[in-house]
């Protein structure tokens, strides 16, 4: 059949759902026709007649006798509209991206129809930026009829009050960070069940009478929240849909969240529970049900989806203020930060002062894009019928927090809430951000075997050696390797290689003094002092596994200290008393105030030795035993003392100092309370050290009599929380550490994605750091340094203190979809050497080994297993930095063309929209493209008369015109095709002769084909 009657045909019959697909199939996006152009609707004078293409990386070009023009660079998520019709058959084609609008007019029906096709080929695609790649992934949920309850506990509730039967506590206030509410809401006891099809029932806990259920399922995983301390909150978690977050990712907004037998809301939900430990696991337990966040390219595999890990730290420090801005009187100021239209933080109230003084850190760990943070400077009322005053304001973007410069402390203006435009002031505030793209867990199953097996020694020493030649803060390092042995269960084994280290520096220094028979007293004065991995892994560790039991052993005995504000000062320099005589009886009187308060402290630390975390006392007996083989018996209570300065130094003294810090108090604390907090820390660390006060603080020389009155219980204690002997003193506090925690059976594949418990570790987000080291350390060894440079995310940057995905060189090869033989057409030659040797250690391999060069081998094996991980998170960021194509899986099947039949809608005015996230996509007030029973579209329908169209003229608008020699359709098919830029090639690659003998193992492992 020739070309001229596959037209005629083609042209006369009505744009279906079968017409559509098979255009779309056999065009794949590309487009050559003769367009009138225009930028302007209106303008007779400005209309083009070129031919036009649509090339295969998305672009509208126009095509001159003499040269060719991009008329829109990118067509990715074109937004199409079709207007009025400009020769009484063919409506025209408004086309948008972004703020750029083009208008095209076709002249006979095969154009019309393939135009269409290729735009909305192009729609379906995404712009670029790796936030324009959000995939949202419905969770597996068993059907109602077989549901079965997961997770079960007493809590109270915050929520509607829907029935009379909800026993409201009217004593307990409503958080005041929640919204007002049009129906009546109150705090009620309740017992929560968790089922399997991802509904949460709460029931009164007297007859178990249902009181209305939440369908966790509809909610995304950002939508369940831990509220910062800050807002007053213990033990809480946040429930809601909400709208300014929904509507920024397009997804439905109204959805049905509460639900009753009558009622259907979507108000803001709080639970409190007895414990953190039931805060932990419900979180987890809640966002196994939730939608994941994920991040990928049409088609690709679920082992190259990501998530994104958005962390970033803000620091209030302090503001200046105009004082007109204020009224009359000196103002009590407070920073309210809120996040898609939601309270989500507040610094405490400084008064009276127009330059307050905060320095409040919040620390968000965010899975989306952050570009509302508000920061609100409120003037408190004393009225307290009166609501707190917004004098002004700060909004942040993700831009913002991601900005370089504001690493430092940066001074930003504040606008005024009351006049436009008007700065009032300024608030100084420093951000550190980490922007860390993170791979499924299915891609670090062999790296997580290697670390089950690896020598911790050796890490310790690269640890060192990278610590020493990059500019990473020793702190996150910690963090870091801290975190993924605990979540491997091996922190004792990490804890005991830094110990060995950090001993092994100074050991030679005390047996030589002590064969010389000289003290090393000086050289244990300063053991651990100061910052390192070692110093600052262990004061985290501690702090985590003992928070619960610092607070009820000493926390009220502190936070009796702050309130009662009665001074322990012994110097008679700071007492403003100037007669000796009356000195002399404020310091003996603060004398007995401060032995009162550290005997009391002292007392509570002695009698709950054998409360302290088992933990906790394990790795202080492996601190006694390293130190005792360093050193001479008759060393022994420089051993002790030792051992148990650094107990008070990591654990109990920083909570001392600063509880504000610790959350143990919200507000900050006055000269007074530091000053005697400060006190009883050096009593204290003194009395842990034996060290009796001398002429460096002879004021304090009246607390040696404390000292040495409790020496022997130092002692003792020392014994028993290093286990050196039995303690058989009772416990004495009820801790969460002696209560079972359930075993949670949700989805195991989803609880893979979510943080670990306890202590809601990101295991995966920690590794992808940890690879991320190991990379750089061998980038370095090897001189590629290249590879550390031009650290840039797309067109985000991103500053961070902490080694992060996105920043280092992108290998960008075929598409990762793709499985070949050919090696380095995804790696290049240079990386060909870490996909050679090292299988993956067996579960023999935890046996002893006779190979000396075994540790050796398991390092070696993971920096190959980290160099593969850290180009394929480098291949995949850039792809999805990158303007999204159509993969060789879209190209080759059907499947796109359906989806976007399916998911194509048209509002009132015309306009085609491009519905990416199947039923969680707002569709209201939208029509669908086409009805796949009837196959016909009411949109093409109503706005192109079909039928025996050849040749159209007009009078209204352009001429047009009509090619007599070859149809539009043919035209398009002989086209010459561009070839792709999308993925150049930067390592030239070999043949497939050259590489046959290269195994594909590795690379079907991490880089999977699209099923």
């Amino acid at each position: 059949m020739s070309d001229s009657s596959v037209r005629s045909s083609f042209s006369r019959a009505r744009f279906d759902l079968d017409k559509f697909l098979s255009t779309m199939q056999s065009l794949r996006g590309s487009f050559g026709g003769d367009v009138y152009w225009s930028y302007d609707l209106h303008s007779s004078n400005s209309w083009n007649k070129n031919r036009c293409q649509i090339t295969d990386v998305g672009s509208l070009r126009c095509c001159k006798e003499t040269d060719e023009s991009d008329l829109i660079d990118h067509l990715q998520n074109c937004k199409v509209k079709f207007i009025e019709k400009h020769n009484g058959v063919f409506p025209t084609i408004q086309v948008s991206v972004g703020l750029k609008k083009i208008y095209l007019r076709v002249q006979d029906a095969s154009t019309f129809e393939e135009l269409v096709c290729a735009l909305m080929w192009w729609s379906g695609l995404r712009k670029n930026g790796i936030f324009e790649k959000f995939t949202p992934q419905k969770p597996v949920l068993d059907g109602d009829d077989g549901a079965t309850n997961l997770l079960v506990s007493q809590l109270y509730v915050f929520g509607p009050v829907l029935n009379k039967i909800v026993p409201v506590d009217n004593k307990l206030n409503k958080p005041d960070f929640l919204p007002n509410s049009e129906i009546e809401e109150g705090w009620f006891p309740a017992m929560g069940v968790l089922k399997s099809n991802g509904v949460l029932d709460l029931l009164l806990q007297q007859d178990g009478t249902l009181i209305y259920s939440l369908n966790i399922a509809v909610l995304l995983r950002s939508e369940i929240r831990i509220p910062d301390s800050s807002l007053g909150t213990e033990n809480y978690l946040f429930l809601k849909a909400i709208p300014s977050l929904r509507k920024s990712l397009k997804l439905v907004r109204n959805q049905k969240f509460i639900h009753t037998s009558k009622h259907a809301h979507n108000s803001a939900i709080l639970l409190k529970f007895p414990l953190k430990i039931d805060v932990e696991d419900w979180f987890v337990a809640l966002k196994s049900f939730a939608i994941a966040e994920n991040f990928s390219l049409i088609a690709a595999d679920k082992s190259n989806h990501v998530r994104v890990s958005n962390s970033f730290s803000l620091s209030i420090l302090e503001g200046r203020f105009k004082e007109s801005e204020v009224d009359d009187e000196l103002p009590s100021l407070y920073v309210e930060l809120s996040m898609w239209g939601y309270k989500c933080g507040r610094t405490p109230v400084v008064d009276q002062s127009y330059s307050p003084f905060w320095r409040e850190i919040f620390k968000f760990h965010e899975s989306l894009l952050v570009n509302d943070l508000r920061l609100d400077i409120k003037k408190r009322s004393f009225d307290a019928k009166t609501p707190d005053k917004t004098i002004g304001y700060i909004e942040l973007s993700q831009e913002n927090i991601n900005d370089p410069k504001l690493i430092k402390e940066t001074r930003l203006p504040v606008m005024s809430a009351i006049r436009k435009n008007e700065e009032i002031g300024t608030l100084c505030i420093k951000i550190v951000s980490s922007l860390i793209l993170v791979l499924p867990s299915s891609n670090f199953t062999r790296m997580e075997k290697l670390l089950q097996i690896v020598d911790p020694e050796e890490l310790c020493g690269l640890v060192q050696d990278f610590s020493d030649g990059v500019d990473v803060k020793i702190d996150n390092i910690s963090d870091i390797f801290l975190d993924i042995f605990q979540a491997l269960n091996r922190e004792n084994d990490w804890f005991g290689a830094l110990l060995k280290r950090e001993l092994s520096v100074v050991d030679s220094s005390i047996a030589r003094n002590t064969i010389q028979n000289k003290t090393s007293s000086h050289i244990y004065s300063t053991l651990f002092r100061g910052n390192s991995v070692l110093t600052i892994s262990m004061e985290k560790y501690f702090y985590r596994v003992g928070h619960e039991y610092l607070d009820k052993s000493i926390g009220d005995v502190l936070r009796d200290v702050i309130d009662k504000q009665v001074s322990c000062e012994l110097d008679p320099a700071r007492i403003e008393e100037r007669d000796p005589a009356l000195v002399q009886e404020i310091v003996a009187r603060n004398k007995e105030t401060l032995s009162h308060y550290v005997g009391q402290l002292w007392h509570r630390i002695y009698t709950t030795s054998n409360d302290l975390p088992m933990s906790i006392r394990e790795q202080m007996r492996t601190f006694r035993k390293k130190l005792e083989l360093i050193c001479m018996e008759d060393d022994f209570n420089t051993t002790l003392n030792c051992v148990s300065g650094v107990l008070f130094l990591r654990f109990f003294c920083p909570v001392i100092l600063n509880p504000k810090l610790f959350n143990w108090v919200s507000e900050h604390l006055d000269e007074t309370s530091q000053r005697n907090l400060t006190l009883i820390c050096k009593v204290l660390l003194n009395l842990s050290n034996i060290t009796y006060f001398g002429n460096k603080e002879p004021f304090m020389i009246l607390m040696n009599e404390f000292i040495e009155s409790h020496k022997s219980e130092l002692l003792d204690y020392i014994d028993k929380v290093t286990l050196k002997k039995i303690d058989f003193s009772p416990k004495k506090l009820k801790l969460a550490g002696c209560v079972a925690r359930p075993n949670l059976t949700m989805n195991k594949e989803e609880l893979k994605e979510l943080p670990m418990n306890p202590y809601l570790i990101d295991k995966h987000l920690r590794e992808t750091e940890i690879f991320t080291f190991l990379a750089s350390i061998t980038i370095r060894k090897e001189g590629n340094l290249h590879l550390l440079k031009n650290m840039k995310f797309g067109t985000d940057d991103v500053i961070c203190d902490r080694p992060v995905m996105g920043q280092k060189l992108m290998i960008r090869g075929l598409e990762f979809e793709k499985i070949t033989e050919n090696n380095t057409e995804i790696f290049g030659s240079d990386l060909l050497k870490y996909l050679e040797g090292g299988e993956t250690p067996t579960s023999d391999d935890n046996k002893p080994h006779e190979n000396p060069n075994l540790n050796e081998d398991i390092i070696e094996q993971l920096k190959q297993e980290s160099m593969l991980l850290y180009h394929k998170i480098g291949n995949l960021t850039q792809m999805l930095t990158d303007y999204e194509y159509p993969s060789e899986v879209v190209l080759n099947q059907p499947n796109y063309s359906e989806f976007l039949a399916d998911n194509t809608y048209f509002t009132k005015d015309k306009k085609l929209i491009a519905n990416l996230r199947g039923d969680l996509g707002d569709l209201k007030g939208l029509e669908k493209l086409f009805d796949f029973k009837t196959k016909k579209s009411a949109l093409f329908d109503n706005i192109v008369t079909w039928g025996g169209i050849d040749c159209l003229d007009t009078t209204d608008g352009p001429p047009v015109y009509a090619s007599t020699s070859e149809s539009s359709s043919s035209l398009s098919r002989n086209i010459t095709r561009l070839k792709s830029k999308r993925l150049p090639k930067i390592i030239p690659g070999s043949s497939k002769e050259k590489n046959r003998d290269k195994s594909p193992g590795k690379l079907k492992r991490l880089f999977k084909r699209s099923t």
